[in-house]
C-alpha cells in the first residue's frame, strides 16, 4: 500500500466557515458552518469561484458540473515545492435558471428568490426569502434603482451576490444577498444566470418569481432546475503518487494542500488550504 494522506478541519473561509474531510485516499470535502462554541452547525454550500463551472446562460456555454478545480499537495506553508498534483471534482451538478430583462422594469415590480437555509441541520431546513423591488427612488433595504434592461440586470446581480459597494446608489444599503446562490451575467446584456453555489438536488427546491412587465424567468419557471447528486468536492490522489519516498524520515511528514479555482476575472484563486499528514506504509518499500 502507498502512504496515507489524512486531512483535518482547516482554514475558515467566510466568517465561521471551514472544511470537513472524510475517509482516506479519496477525501470528500464539505463546507461546514461552526457555531460560537466551534461546534458543527451544519453543511453550507460551496462557492462557485471557478468561472469555468458556470453556465453563463442557456446551455450554450460551460455547464455547472464543477470540472474546473485543481489541487496540489505541497511542503509546509511558504515552501514552493509541489509534491503531488491531485484531481478535484464537484460531487453534483448545480441547479440553474436564467432571468431575461427585455426592457426597463416598472415602479414597484419585483424579483423574489426563496432558498433553503443550508446552515440548518434539520431534515427540512427553513427557507429564506429575498424580495428585490425596483424603484425610481430606492428608500429601504431590498430596493433597486430602475435602469435599462442591461443596467437593471447588473444591479440585481450585485444584490444577489452581495457585491455592491456601501455607497452603491442602485442597491439600497442593507439589501441582503442570496448566500447559497450565485448570479453571473448571461450572454445578452439583459440576462442574468442564477445558480446554486454547489451541486446537488437541493438546488431544485430554490423558488423563483417575478412581476416584471419586461422580463421573465426562462420557460416561466418557478424553481431552479437541473441539480443532481450531492454537495461538496471530492479530492482524489492516485495511489501511485503517494509512495513512501514522500516521507523523508520517520513515519510521517507534515504537508499542506491547496484547492484552486478561478475568480471572475479568470485568475487562479485559492479556495481551500490546510494541513495534512503523509504516513509511511510498513508494507510499501518505495
Amino acid at each position: 500500500m502507498p502512504s496515507v494522506i489524512r486531512g483535518v478541519p482547516i482554514l475558515a473561509l467566510d466568517g465561521t466557515r471551514s472544511i470537513e474531510c472524510e475517509s482516506q485516499y479519496t477525501l470528500v470535502y464539505l463546507l461546514r458552518r461552526l457555531d460560537s462554541a466551534n461546534l458543527d452547525a451544519g453543511a453550507v454550500s460551496l462557492a462557485a469561484y471557478d468561472t469555468a463551472n458556470l453556465n453563463h446562460g442557456g446551455g450554450s456555454g460551460p455547464q455547472p458540473n464543477g470540472t474546473g478545480y485543481r489541487c496540489s499537495l505541497r511542503e509546509t506553508p511558504g515552501a514552493a515545492a509541489t509534491l503531488v498534483v491531485a484531481t478535484v471534482a464537484q460531487n453534483g451538478v448545480r441547479a440553474e435558471r436564467q432571468l431575461s430583462f427585455t426592457g426597463a422594469p416598472l415602479e414597484g415590480e419585483t424579483v423574489t428568490i426563496t432558498y433553503p437555509d443550508l446552515s440548518d441541520t434539520s431534515v427540512a431546513p427553513p427557507t429564506i426569502t429575498r424580495l428585490y423591488t425596483y424603484r425610481a427612488v430606492p428608500a429601504q433595504a431590498g430596493d433597486l434603482l430602475i435602469g435599462s434592461a442591461a443596467v437593471s440586470a447588473a444591479t440585481l446581480l450585485r444584490a444577489i451576490n452581495g457585491t455592491s459597494d456601501y455607497g452603491d446608489p442602485a442597491v439600497y444599503h442593507g439589501t441582503e444577498p442570496c448566500r447559497e446562490l450565485i448570479a453571473v451575467a448571461g450572454t445578452a446584456g439583459g440576462d442574468i444566470h442564477l445558480e446554486a453555489r454547489d451541486g446537488g438536488v437541493w438546488g431544485n427546491n430554490v423558488g423563483i418569481a417575478e412581476t416584471l412587465s419586461n422580463g421573465a424567468w426562462s420557460g416561466g419557471a418557478t424553481t431552479l432546475d437541473g441539480g443532481t447528486g450531492t454537495r461538496g468536492l471530492t479530492l482524489s490522489i492516485a495511489y501511485s503518487l503517494l509512495s513512501n519516498d514522500l516521507v523523508l524520515s520517520g513515519v510521517s511528514r507534515a504537508v499542506h494542500y491547496d484547492i484552486m479555482g478561478m475568480d471572475t476575472a479568470g485568475a487562479p484563486t485559492k479556495l481551500i488550504a490546510g494541513p495534512a499528514t503523509l504516513y509511511a506504509s510498513s508494507t510499501e518499500t518505495a
